[in-house]
């Protein structure tokens, strides 16, 4: 029979162990309940394009799937343009201080700071490459809404069909940040089926 102390211990472990890890993780708590995967994209209409004439993007698909070798997702965008796509594969992971460098100095001055999802760009098709693709961030503001905040230059391939190593592009200040809602898996069916999951 367990005295009073031991049955408060216990009880304050048992309620502890009922709460999952993913609780402080919201990146992995909306790929779960996504069922592991999940799209976000933004379409720009002439209007828009015409107030800003320097945007060269029309239009903008992240996706999202949950990685089993880390606490994180294999993270692949698209980004389509009048001049140029830009395909970029790399990993995002959830940090409750994102954009931050080694010395805890902000990346990118789009992103004001706090929470988010720290995301790191690949430079070769294995993911292997010791060679930095770029750093960037994205704001989860819920799971519905993502603000991708990118550097001005990161590395890229001009096709979801990759071929060899990614080359660095350079982004002007009209096509760095951009406001993403979530979207049926489907509109990233074709991207995520053409850059296969890393074994």
């Amino acid at each position: 029979m367990m005295n009073r102390t031991t049955a408060c211990v216990a009880s304050l472990l048992t309620g502890l162990s009922c709460l999952s890890p993913a609780s402080a993780n919201p990146l992995g708590d909306l790929l779960s309940s996504a069922g592991g995967g999940v799209c976000f994209a933004r379409s720009y209409d002439a209007a828009h394009l015409a107030r800003d004439p320097k945007q060269d993007t029309r239009k903008a698909l992240l996706s999202l799937i949950k990685d089993s070798k880390f606490d994180g997702a294999t993270m692949r965008i698209t980004l389509e343009g009048k001049a140029r796509t830009s395909v970029i594969v790399g990993e995002c992971g959830w940090t409750a201080r994102a954009n931050l460098d080694v010395q805890g100095k902000p990346l990118l001055d789009t992103f004001k700071g706090g929470p988010g999802l720290d995301c790191h760009a690949y430079t070769s098709i294995d993911g292997m490459s010791a060679e930095e693709g770029g750093d960037f961030v994205i704001d989860m503001r819920d799971d519905r809404t993502m603000v991708m905040h990118l550097p001005d230059s990161i590395a890229t391939w001009s096709t979801i069909e990759r071929r060899g190593r990614a080359k660095w592009a350079a982004f002007g200040k009209s096509d760095r940040v951009f406001k993403l809602e979530r979207a049926d898996r489907d509109l990233c069916k074709q991207m995520d089926a053409s850059i296969a999951p890393l074994k």
